[in-house]
């Protein structure tokens, strides 16, 4: 749906014409410019002679109807002047718009509004409600203004911290694209990374052949180990034949042993060689032609004398 611009159209919307009688309260300037806008009469054009303009034109006309018996809506809003139109068309406007209150018997002839923000015109019937009249008044245009700007401020104090945010963001990514530049230059390069894959391959390579000689070698080590082990049975089987020792501290004790005895032996063959002889018989020692047991004193007497 599209509305003419009303630019260079002479007349006015009919909040511009308007504003409240000191007397009415804010809740009910409230109520009473929610019932207006509800209805469609608050932005209504209204012309500078009261009538309507071509039939063609897309728009809503605002035109005096025949004034109510009762109260009106100028009981609530007064005219104001405004350029070329006068205050008497305004004012015929709004003696044809009735207003109804809760204690009203009856319904008045529409158009009507209500101080509790219900308007009616031919037949529909609605409410609208608002906190604040934000246009019938310069009072309530600077009030609308004043809250507007003020919720601007707070929108803005909102921005200024979203700002102050994304700046300190911004910071910690410069600070973390200059610690990306110093990582980069930093990395090796493809030249660099070729050579290490190509020492890695090589290296994989020799990790193979050393992963079979261990396997070669663990199969070796396993059959020494099973040869260790008989031959572990058969020196123990000799030991307990032979009845020699078989822990190393004892055999350590017994090669000691065969030491000694070597030295010895070497000393008597060195002291007595002719007894350990391997050409010719050994000597034996002469043996005595008597032998006594309990020889006589002379007889032994003798025997030392001579």
């Amino acid at each position: 749906m599209a509305r003419r611009d009303r630019t260079g159209t002479p007349g006015e919307s009919l909040w511009r014409l308007i504003d409240f009688r000191p007397e009415i309260d804010d809740r009910a300037r409230a109520a009473v410019e929610g019932a207006l806008l509800g209805a469609g009469l608050l932005d209504a054009w209204v012309t500078p002679d009261g009538v309507v303009l071509d039939p063609e034109t897309w728009d809503a006309i605002l035109v005096p109807g025949t004034a109510q018996t009762g109260p009106t809506l100028a009981d609530l809003v007064v005219a104001v002047e405004f350029d070329d139109i006068a205050e008497s068309v305004v004012t015929e406007i709004l003696v044809g718009i009735g207003i109804i209150d809760d204690e009203a018997v009856g319904e008045p002839a529409t158009p009507w509004i209500s101080p509790d923000g219900r308007w009616a015109i031919g037949p529909l019937r609605g409410r609208t409600g608002q906190e604040y009249a934000s246009y019938i008044g310069p009072r309530a245009r600077d009030a609308a203004r004043n809250r507007q700007l003020d919720l601007l401020d707070t929108r803005l104090d909102a921005l200024t911290v979203s700002v102050s945010d994304v700046e300190k963001d911004l910071l910690e990514l410069d600070s973390r694209l200059v610690a990306l530049a110093g990582e980069e230059r930093t990395q090796p390069t493809d030249s660099t990374v070729r050579d290490v894959l190509s020492e890695l391959g090589v290296v994989r390579k020799h990790h193979a052949q050393l992963s079979d000689d261990l396997g070669r070698s663990s199969d070796r080590l396993r059959t020494v180990r099973e040869s260790l082990g008989r031959a572990t049975e058969d020196l123990r089987g000799y030991a307990a034949t032979h009845r020699t020792p078989t822990r190393a501290d004892q055999l350590d004790a017994v090669w000691a042993a065969l030491a000694d005895l070597s030295v010895t032996i070497d000393t008597a063959r060195a002291r007595h060689p002719h007894r350990f002889a391997t050409t010719t018989p050994p000597k034996i020692l002469d043996l005595p032609d008597t032998v006594w047991i309990n020889r006589p004193a002379t007889q032994e007497t003798d025997t030392q004398a001579a």
